[in-house]
């Protein structure tokens, strides 16, 4: 609502002004002109509505009759120096924190999980309203990435209202983890690659980080998410940890320049701005050595990240450096304790000093620190003793966290009353760092997610899964992560990349078979409806002219009948069930044997057999000129696919996609190219993994060199 116009007279060399729509940017201008006495020119401005948001607005006007506007945060009638957007966020910072209570300033140092939207329209606010009201929490986690953009960010846009009628008119800061990836991706967004298929696509083309972090802010900022615990900057050197799967590979330069790359794409070209998304990487110092390859959060786990010595430790440092340099906003702790740095106590990173403060000082990092997800709750944590809550995150602010993360809702009000007794130095230390990233994002001048007149309006957020340009982003993560392993000319016959047709308009490659033993979603009706082939899946002995029993099997009539087989399988994949198995030895036959591990085995050794099978059967075919090839959808950095490489003609690997991409680099569609490259080694046998050394990159003593990081065959060539 406006309130009356007030007048505040002044000679000012300089106005600025607020543009309140779109993303709610701050802009300043130079020095106004005067074309003459009666006809001032002042700077470009939009007019509040009042939508605008809870409290009034106060308009004042210069000298030249240059009207600007302020939001009166804490309803006193003035703008106040935190009110007054053309103040430096020193200034601003400052002031208010000479404003707040103490448990004001507490509930800045939690991170509470949101319950989620609960409707259609995202407008319905449970337990959240006694949080932020009386609890004073103001840092929230949203993972609710099952419900539409559209009902998120009106959920967004209720919780600032609440926050904004508060004494202060402090905003919320809306966190989430990375969002997820094909096939588990977020509704109303576009399917991405996992991180190790980022990786495969970043090393040939280096601009691809910078691009995806530009996606991500696009997205979470449709959802009124802030702060982002993305990405993950930890080095995948321990092949047999699940973490993997996470990671951008196992090369730390490598690592870094894609760390920082998402960074810049996320927060902004040169530093976090009011259009951007602060970025905390996850997790110091590195969670890459996980010792015997087992997760430090399991219940077998020794709880210990096995770096070995100081030269290891600080390898995992450089990709923290390179984020460091790039201006990341904080960075979350990791999980697990040190082993092999001397100088550091072997106790659970979120409550280690040693790592937190002296280690984060040496690399000249001054901003938030957050505990690792689970500290708060977790049982197995080595050397940690503190046994309620509050005592657990008294220890963890001690420690050097600033933020004590994932905070269920029902404990915010134990947290905030006893973290409002600590000394006051140790609060205002970490308010500061909040308060100063909370006004580099422009929330204090505008937290809503708003349309293009301003007005506080989520229904433009539904853009985001039909936008180009997000498409383009996201859509490179998925074609450039795909790797050639292996390409075969066979009978002069053409080998990769199949025939090429012109998609949805005409006939493409000739007859292929696609089969598979894997998780790997094949859209049969997308290749027929785009022309590329016959499909003869289904064709029956008298459909492909034969008498039943002219071969072996239906599948190997199939293939003989194809130009082309295709065979899709998974790259095994073991999760830790606690029952004493590591989470993962690489091979298709670890363990087969034992029946009472929980896990599945014979789905991969199938899937194995079906390729050897028909491998056999096409190379013993003197009349049969089908050409294998065998699609490995990736489960992890790393993998043994020395059996699958030696029993087909053509080998790729992915980490997963809709298959309409995957196939339109197999045809070269409008001459797409594979350029994947490995983002780390593969292995030659499970011996050779538990042989290398769970803290260093590149010692794999598998000879072959398709094994080798960064290999991958290109075509066309």
């Amino acid at each position: 609502m406006l309130t009356s116009k007030k007048i505040f007279l002044a000679a000012l060399g300089t106005l600025f002004s607020i543009l309140f729509a779109g993303c709610g940017d701050n802009t300043s201008s130079e020095p106004i002109p005067n074309d003459d006495d009666d006809n001032p020119v002042c700077p470009s401005t939009q007019t509040l509505v009042p939508d605008a948001g809870i409290k009034d607005i106060i308009q004042i006007e210069d000298e030249n009759g240059c009207i600007t506007y302020y939001k009166d945060l804490n309803g006193n009638g003035e703008v106040d120096i935190y009110e007054d957007w053309s103040k430096t966020t020193s200034e601003r910072v400052n002031n208010l924190l000479s404003l707040m209570n103490n448990k004001e300033k507490a509930g800045l140092l939690f991170n509470t999980i949101l319950p989620g939207p609960g409707d259609s329209t995202g407008a319905m606010i449970g337990t959240e309203n006694d949080a932020i009201t009386n609890q004073n929490a103001r840092l929230f986690f949203t993972n609710a990435n099952n419900y539409k953009i559209k009902a998120r960010a009106n959920y967004a846009n209720e919780l600032q209202k609440i926050a904004e009628s508060s004494r202060l008119g402090i905003p919320i800061l809306l966190t989430s983890d990375m969002l997820p990836s094909y096939p588990t991706t977020a509704v109303g967004m576009i399917d991405f690659a996992p991180a190790p298929g980022i990786a495969a696509g970043s090393i040939s083309d280096t601009e691809l980080p910078f691009e995806f972090g530009s996606y991500l802010k696009d997205c979470y900022r449709s959802i009124g998410v802030r702060l982002a615990f993305a990405p993950q900057s930890d080095i995948a050197t321990e092949p047999r940890w699940n973490g993997s799967k996470n990671c951008f590979g196992e090369n730390a330069e490598t690592v870094g320049e894609i760390t920082a790359g998402i960074i810049k794409g996320l927060q902004g070209q040169e530093e976090l701005n009011s259009e951007g998304v602060a970025s905390v990487i996850k997790h110091f110092p590195g969670m890459g050595p996980q010792k015997n390859g087992i997760d430090a959060k399991a219940s077998i786990s020794s709880g210990l990240i096995a770096y070995g010595n100081a030269t290891n430790f600080n390898t995992h440092l450089l990709p923290v450096d390179k984020a460091i340099e790039s201006g990341v906003s904080g960075v979350m702790a990791g999980y697990g304790a040190p082993e092999g740095v001397s100088d550091v106590q072997a106790t659970e990173i979120s409550y280690n000093s040693d790592i937190l403060k002296t280690k984060l000082a040496e690399h000249d990092f001054s901003g938030l620190v957050f505990s690792e997800t689970d500290a708060l709750y977790r049982t197995n944590m080595l050397n940690v003793t503190e046994a309620s809550t509050l005592d657990r995150a008294i220890s963890m602010i001690n420690a050097g966290c600033d933020v004590i993360n994932n905070v269920k809702i029902e404990d915010a009000a134990t947290l905030s009353n006893g973290i409002s007794e600590l000394e006051s130095g140790s609060l205002d230390t970490s308010s500061e760092k909040i308060l100063t990233l909370m006004f580099n994002l422009g929330l204090f001048d505008n937290p809503y997610i708003v349309n293009d007149d301003g007005v506080i309006d989520a229904s433009s957020a539904e853009s985001i899964e039909d936008n180009s340009d997000y498409s383009s982003r996201a859509t490179d993560t998925l074609l450039n992560q795909i790797i050639l392993l292996k390409n075969t000319v066979k009978n002069n016959k053409a080998f990769l990349p199949m025939d090429a047709g012109i998609p949805y308009k005409q006939a493409g490659s000739n007859s292929y078979y696609v089969s598979g033993y894997s998780s790997i979603e094949i859209d049969y009706q997308y290749q027929l409806a785009s022309g590329y082939s016959t499909v003869i899946n289904s064709f029956s002995w008298s459909d492909m002219g034969l008498t039943e029993g002219a071969y072996p099997t239906i599948e190997e009539a199939r293939a003989h009948y194809s130009d082309y087989t295709v065979i899709t399988v998974d790259a095994p994949e073991r999760i830790n069930d606690e029952t004493g198995d590591p989470d993962g030895l690489l091979s298709y036959y670890y363990n087969l044997t034992n029946e009472d591990d929980g896990y599945a085995d014979e789905f991969y050794i199938n899937g194995l057999n079906k390729v050897k099978e028909l491998y056999q059967f096409i190379g013993g075919s003197n009349d049969n000129n089908s050409l294998l090839i065998v699609i490995v959808k990736m489960k992890r950095s790393s993998a043994i696919l020395d059996e699958l490489y030696n029993n087909c003609d053509c080998l790729i690997a992915y980490w997963g996609s809709p298959t309409k991409y995957l196939f339109d680099v197999l045809h070269s569609v409008n001459s797409l190219e594979i350029t994947g490259k490995l983002p780390a080694s593969l292995y030659s046998t499970n011996e050779d993994a538990e042989l290398q050394n769970p803290a260093v990159a590149d010692d794999n003593i598998s000879s072959s060199d398709w094994c080798k990081i960064e290999y991958g065959l290109s075509f066309p060539e």
